[in-house]
């Protein structure tokens, strides 16, 4: 969640953990898990809700554009 203050109504949910990290970013990762696993002393589920868009003509997207979206959306 890029502007974590939408989630005012669920920050004080005992269920539901939100942060905000960067899925390209291996420490940005790994802090947010570690969080998690604080909070909660185990993760059973994890919700990523990333995505990344490109939008115009395919073939005029830059392969360094391309790859930025597939390492957001499909690359694990």
């Amino acid at each position: 969640m890029r502007d974590t203050s939408k989630s005012e109504g669920l920050k004080n949910s005992e269920n539901i953990f939100i942060t905000k990290l960067d899925v390209q970013d291996r420490t940005s990762i790994a802090a947010a898990i570690a969080a998690g696993i604080q909070r909660f002393g185990s993760i059973d589920i994890v919700v990523n809700n990333a995505g990344y868009g490109l939008f115009g003509i395919f073939e005029s997207a830059s392969r360094e554009k391309a790859g930025q979206k597939d390492c957001v959306s499909i690359r694990i």
